[in-house]
């Protein structure tokens, strides 16, 4: 059912702004005004380890016509789902906005389980306008059409209309057929203007992959080991399989939209990736990251393969085609508020992906409990502290990571195009390297990335600092 959002957030708004396969390369003759954006959101789908083609591919292939852009160095700003899709429609850091996605239970009480409230940080502010929002504001029509993925209702409000196609376990996929005549609804009753449509689909959420974990089984030669994945080889097909699934999904959508006067963008993404039972490094190895073997397929570690996502653009003419330089999904807000002609709002952190200026060293920055990343060209930066039932928004994991020791047990430095599974930490090795994007790191962390001071009060430190916490949110 079609549900229509309150347009509350528009007084605030304004005060705060100072014919191919996808029915998208291809600009009408007539093309005028600002053009349709289509927008798909895939939480789970991680991109692809050069070299050997997965999920990614596997989802461009069905869809069946090549992206003008490939961005193949893109970045989620946490692999928390919730949070990631709040940073990526606010075009904010998730401790900038701030965005924690935790519960907390009532009186901060440990022993409390059971009874739940979201946390103070839990939502979008109403401060912080999002991109279908503000396109609201050009006479865009917007809507939102999801299923069952995990932590995405407190976007709901962003958007003029919402479509909920809600399916129980065990049956989280999306429903494509249903998701394609709500999208051509939509499309032909509001022909006459500009329009955003955006589907967050369910088929690689955690809750729908574990099936495939069982199939895959456990084995385990060392002690301690919480399940490792005996045939990690099923797993990956099975991924691969539903990947390529919702490519096919995806082009059924496209096709039943009606063509139109204006040109049409089409961007393919996620929210984060998975770690499909792969370790982080040697089981010998100890501490550092090399628990990442859990049986559950697991978010709850910032990995370069829970934040490094697929990021792929089809607009009209030819693009660039395949973009190395790193890029973060917050740069959708300023790329899409670009090409529909909109201000950005003044306080936006992302770039306009399509923007001329070259960028003299493009990084991408994450957050994770107790973890800070950072991506400059091949290497990839982590910091965990081990402040467990942590979340990033407190300042101790500044202050920790500010005196870390850079030799320590807390610092790992990886090369992800030779090493994209994370299995040789070079600290030891490139300790100048280390420094430099140490340094990089945490003006990130202290600048755009910090939490605002006046949201960070004694009571609210109290709630973050207390509560047991969902992984480490």
């Amino acid at each position: 059912m079609m549900v229509a959002q309150p347009r509350m957030l528009r007084p605030l708004l304004t005060i705060l702004l100072g014919t191919s396969l996808v029915a998208c390369t291809q600009e009408p003759a007539s093309a005028t005004g600002p053009p349709d954006l289509v927008v798909f959101l895939a939480p789970g789908l991680r991109a692809d380890v050069p070299g050997h083609p997965g999920g990614e591919a596997a989802l461009a292939k069905a869809l069946g016509e090549s992206p003008t852009h490939r961005y193949a160095a893109a970045y989620a700003q946490t692999p928390s789902p919730r949070v990631s899709l709040g940073s990526l429609l606010t075009g904010l850091y998730p401790s900038a906005v701030p965005l924690c996605g935790r519960y907390v239970p009532r009186e901060f009480d440990l022993r409390d389980r059971g009874a739940k409230e979201q946390a103070w940080c839990a939502n979008l502010p109403a401060e912080h306008p999002t991109w279908p929002a503000v396109l609201s504001l050009y006479d865009y029509k917007t809507v939102l059409i999801r299923g069952s993925a995990f932590g995405t209702d407190h976007v709901d409000a962003a958007f003029d209309n919402l479509v909920k196609l809600e399916h129980e376990p065990p049956d989280w996929q999306t429903p494509w057929q249903e998701v394609a005549q709500a999208a051509q609804s939509f499309w032909s009753a509001e022909s006459d203007q500009p329009k955003l449509l955006v589907v967050i689909a369910s088929d690689l959420e955690l809750p729908a992959l574990s099936r495939f974990f069982d199939e895959a089984g456990l084995a385990s030669e060392h002690p301690g080991d919480k399940g490792a994945i005996a045939h990690p080889e099923i797993l990956r097909e099975r991924y691969q399989g539903v990947a390529s699934q919702m490519g096919t999904g995806m082009k059924s959508v496209l096709n039943a939209l009606p063509a139109g006067p204006r040109a049409r963008w089409v961007v393919v993404t996620s929210t984060h990736g998975v770690s499909l039972g792969e370790r982080a490094a040697p089981a010998e190895q100890a501490r550092a990251m090399a628990y990442d073997h859990l049986k559950l397929p697991t978010t709850q570690i910032l990995l370069d393969r829970t934040i490094h996502v697929p990021l792929l653009v089809y607009g009209p003419g030819k693009g660039p085609g395949h973009v190395k330089k790193p890029v973060e999904l917050l740069d959708l807000f300023p790329t899409l508020a670009s090409l529909a002609g909109a201000t950005r709002p003044a306080r936006l952190q992302g770039d306009d992906l399509f923007a001329e200026a070259p960028d003299d060293n493009p990084i991408s920055y994450a957050e994770f409990g107790d973890m800070l990343a950072l991506r400059e060209g091949d290497h990839l930066l982590t910091f965990r502290c081990y402040l467990h039932n942590g979340t990033s928004l407190d300042p101790e994991l500044t202050h920790r990571f500010e005196n870390a020791d850079l030799t320590g047990e807390f610092f790992s430095l990886h090369n992800i195009q030779a090493d994209p599974m994370q299995q040789k930490n070079l600290q030891g090795q490139e300790l100048s390297k280390l420094q430099s994007m140490r340094n990089d790191l945490l003006a990130q962390r202290k600048g755009p990335g910090a939490p605002p001071p006046e949201a960070l009060g004694d009571e609210q430190l109290k709630a973050l600092r207390l509560t047991p916490a969902l992984g480490y949110w």
